[in-house]
């Protein structure tokens, strides 16, 4: 058997031996002049146990060599055994057993000489490799501290890693000197640290050539090999190592893959000019040579020797001196610059000298423009705080009145019997004229929220089928009572909007409205929807006098009208449409016009469908017949409210319930009727602007003495402005109903709270 060699794959009596087993080698050996002279046996690697014995004496070993797995236990040693020979004649055996690596057999080389010789060998041996490898720590340690404190140059930082790996490795490999400081470690942790050294080499190595071959080492095969180096030490760290040492072989061959793409980039970068890369290359070349020699001596093809210590050696010291040439030339370029930086910060002084002068006098105009801003802006703020006054108190006062005459005139009207016509029609052109003012009103307002951006919506699910079935029917009735014929057709319209159905019929109401301003009796007008996966589109329609294509624009704008007189327009205000356009564009919708003189006009609202919900078409749903409440209503009611038209009006309103009713007409005396007296009532319709205490203060005094007893107090107010209703349910009231409200709202209110 050659030694040093492995015993795989040998052929003994016509059978291929496996790299697991055990094996007893003997050599006979003469040497003249033996016989009372001390000898010496250096062992080198020796996979995985052994015991050596000289004539029959035992002199040591490594580990317990086993004739099965279970008996072998592998160790680390590499020792020189001294012995003194009685004869000339020396017989050497070595019973080996391997269980764990993936070669068996003695691997490294077995020296017999001179005590003296042998030892004085390993000294100097010794000596070189601690030499060696305080040389790469201190080169990597330098390099690294550089890299931290001159972080332009990270090549320094991943050269000074690479050093520290391979001063490592040299500390676990050839005379193991790792053995010396930890002389117990077991072989498992040492092989592994073997391997892995070798296995962080390459990333290191690969990241620094790439660094140093700025442009011309690809990206794309570092990451290749840095994912190579990651499956290698995965392997090593989570297999055993009869399985890792196994992929040994192929990851030599990513080392020599590694070694020469670095050549490759190495002489591409030259021939592109960069002239550093010359101390790159022939190391590189020396290097990659004594790794391949040193790959294929320790798979036994080829018997030389390891030369890869000399091969790093050269390679450091010459990378060393690369790196060195280039903190030199960073040094000298930095000088340079800082000259030169230095007579423009000169320069750069004389004109912050004259930056100040300018400064100063551009700091008092400055400031004097700010005043001048802050000011306007004062007034703006003013001028707007008082155009909300302004409108919320014209609301205010506007709506009381109007309360009463639409409560009244909706009284008048339920009163069918024994009326003349023409009073019945009077009664009808008052209430119109109410609805009219109010709506003019309530167009102020929501202009005013709208131009603050104030304009808010309760967004819910919206069953647009549902919702226009609902619409429809008032529509259709108003029509008729302007003479006109009313057409609908909305079978295709399905699919569910994200939309505030009071702000959707605003919308739609202001469209119809105008349809039935602008058409004259007898003509049609008319309300389209269809849907589609995305949207659906309503459109409405009329046989009206039309607008010209040049006004299309114009009749969005607030207070703009553009039809005349001669027209027949009725009065208004022209800022319905305005109104329309800025709801549909809360709703992410439009609303686009088509019109030419003569042929009427169409308006044309589009929305989102919510995703998904296109095919859900709600069935119609069952007319059912209107409930009259009156009837139901019974309790105790308690109404505080300061001015007598209101109160005649409440007066008319609740007496056709059951409703027990008392009034009051302020806040103390309201406290007073519930605290001092102690009487009960089931609800209590508070005004809120009452004269001495107004109605949010009397609530509290009542809250403050009933606690959890209070009954449900209703704000009946004419303040109607945004944030208005959330201010009142905040200060306590159970819910809110702004003036001027319906005979049918007010019933609804008390029936939702009486039950």
């Amino acid at each position: 058997m050659r030694v040093p060699g492995s015993w795989n794959g040998k052929n003994v009596n016509g059978k291929k031996i496996p790299a697991e087993g055990f094996a007893t080698y003997r050599l006979m050996v003469k040497i003249p002049e033996a016989a009372g002279h001390h000898h010496a046996i250096e062992v080198g690697e020796i996979g995985t146990a052994y015991r050596l014995y000289v004539n029959g004496q035992l002199l040591g070993g490594k580990g317990i060599p086993g004739k099965v797995s279970a008996e072998g236990r592998p160790r680390v040693v590499s020792k020189i055994y001294i012995f003194t020979p009685a004869a000339d004649e020396i017989c050497i055996v070595l019973h080996v057993s391997n269980y764990h690596y993936r070669m068996g057999g003695i691997w490294g080389t077995i020296r017999l000489g001179n005590a003296e010789t042998l030892l004085a060998r390993d000294r100097e041996l010794i000596l070189f490799e601690a030499i060696f490898i305080g040389i790469l720590m201190v080169t990597g340690l330098y390099h690294i501290i550089i890299a931290s404190i001159h972080r332009r140059e990270p090549a320094s930082l991943f050269f000074g890693l690479a050093c520290l790996v391979i001063a490592i490795r040299q500390c676990v490999i050839g005379h193991r000197l790792l053995l010396s400081v930890f002389p117990d470690t077991p072989w498992e942790l040492y092989l592994r640290l073997e391997y892995l050294t070798i296995g962080f080499a390459v990333p290191f190595f690969g990241r620094y050539f790439y660094l140093i071959f700025t442009g011309n080492f690809s990206r794309k095969a570092l990451a290749v090999f840095e994912a190579l180096c990651g499956v290698f030490t995965a392997a090593v760290l989570l297999t055993p190592s009869r399985i890792y040492t196994e992929t040994i072989i192929y990851y030599e061959g990513v080392v020599i893959a590694l070694l020469c793409y670095s050549i490759y980039t190495a002489i591409l970068s030259i021939r592109r000019g960069n002239r550093d890369v010359i101390h790159v290359l022939w190391p590189g070349i020396l290097l990659s040579a004594t790794a391949v020699n040193d790959i294929l001596f320790a798979n036994h093809i080829i018997f030389t020797m390891n030369l890869v210590p000399a091969g790093v050696f050269v390679f450091t010291f010459s990378q060393a001196l690369l790196l060195a040439r280039r903190y030199a030339r960073t040094l000298s370029t930095t000088e340079m610059l800082t000259g030169e930086l230095s007579i423009k910060n000169e320069n750069l002084i004389v004109l912050n000298r004259q930056l100040t002068a300018l400064k100063e006098g551009l700091e008092d105009k400055v400031a004097e423009r700010t005043r001048d801003l802050e000011t306007a802006r004062d007034r703006a703020e003013a001028a707007n705080r008082a155009k909300t006054v302004f409108l919320a108190n014209v609301s205010h006062e506007l709506r009381t009145p109007l309360n009463a005459i639409l409560g009244f005139s909706e009284l008048m009207e339920m009163k069918k019997d024994g009326m003349d016509p023409c009073d019945r029609e009077s009664i009808r052109y008052i209430r119109e004229a109410g609805d009219y003012l109010l709506s003019i009103v309530n167009d102020v307002l929501d202009m005013s929220k709208a131009e603050e951006g104030k304009i808010t919506a309760d967004m819910k699910d919206v069953d647009i089928a549902a919702f226009l079935r609902d619409f429809i029917p008032s529509m259709q009735s108003l029509a008729e009572t302007g003479g006109l014929s009313f057409k609908s057709a909305v079978g295709d319209c399905h699919g569910t909007v994200q939309g505030d159905t009071t702000k959707l019929r605003q919308i739609l109401t202001n469209l119809l409205a105008n349809a039935i301003k602008f058409t004259p009796a007898g003509k049609e007008i008319g309300l389209e929807a269809v849907s589609n996966e995305n949207s659906v589109t309503i459109t409405v329609w009329d046989q009206g006098p039309g607008i010209r294509p040049d006004d299309i624009d114009r009749i969005f704008k607030p207070f703009e009208q553009v039809v005349t007189k001669e027209d027949g327009k009725p009065k208004g205000t022209g800022l319905g449409l305005s109104i329309a356009r800025t709801l549909a564009e809360l709703h992410s919708g439009t609303l686009t016009a088509q019109s030419e003189p003569g042929k009427g006009s169409r308006f044309t609202l589009t929305l989102p469908l919510v995703p998904g919900q296109y095919r859900e078409q709600s069935a119609p749903a069952s007319p059912e017949a209107p409930t009259d409440v009156r009837s139901g209503l019974a309790g105790r009611v308690l109404v505080v409210e300061d001015n007598d038209l209101i109160v005649r009006l409440m007066q008319s309103m609740l007496k056709m319930t059951s409703l027990e009713v008392t009034f009051a007409t302020r806040g103390d005396e309201a406290v007073r009727l519930v605290v001092d007296e102690g009487r009960t009532f089931d609800i209590i319709l508070m005004d809120i602007q009452l004269p001495g205490m107004d109605g949010a203060t009397a609530l509290g005094e009542i809250r403050g003495k009933l606690g959890g007893a209070t009954p449900p107090a209703i704000a009946l107010t004419a303040h109607a402005m945004s944030g208005d209703r959330d201010r009142f349910i905040a200060q306590g009231f159970t819910d809110y109903l702004a003036k001027p409200f319906r005979l049918e709202e007010l019933q609804s209110k008390l029936q939702e709270h009486l039950g």
